[in-house]
């Protein structure tokens, strides 16, 4: 780095400390009725457009609360349909294994008079 560059980094901040160190006392911002008229005019503009969007934010929830309930509902019906679907799966298992197992009963007495037979002989 120059001196020269070094000189004029030093020069901008011995200028801004002096602009810091200002007093504000001295500062005097003029406030006109003008001003105090135009605050007056954008406060109202500002809680008009606070209560606008209080209504369409409330109007966005209740619209959404309809639609998260109708959710609900549809998932409550698919749970329902899902245990009925599981209960149904589980007395069509039972008479299956029913069913074998009154097959093989009714074919052990129907063949237990034949097989007496057999030993018989």
């Amino acid at each position: 780095m120059k001196l020269k560059d070094l000189l004029f980094i030093v020069f901008f901040i011995l200028i801004s400390i002096n602009a810091f160190s200002v007093e504000s006392e001295n500062l005097v911002i003029p406030y006109t009725l003008a001003d105090r008229e135009r605050l007056i005019r954008i406060e109202e503009r500002l809680s008009a457009m606070d209560i606008k969007f209080e209504t369409k934010f409330n109007t966005l929830e209740t619209k959404y609360d309809v639609k998260f309930d109708s959710i609900s509902k549809q998932l409550e019906l698919t749970q329902k349909q899902n245990e009925f679907n599981g209960n149904l799966t589980i007395v069509l298992i039972t008479c299956i294994f029913g069913s074998v197992a009154y097959m093989w009963w009714d074919r052990r007495s129907a063949n237990k008079p034949l097989n007496d037979k057999i030993e018989e002989q």
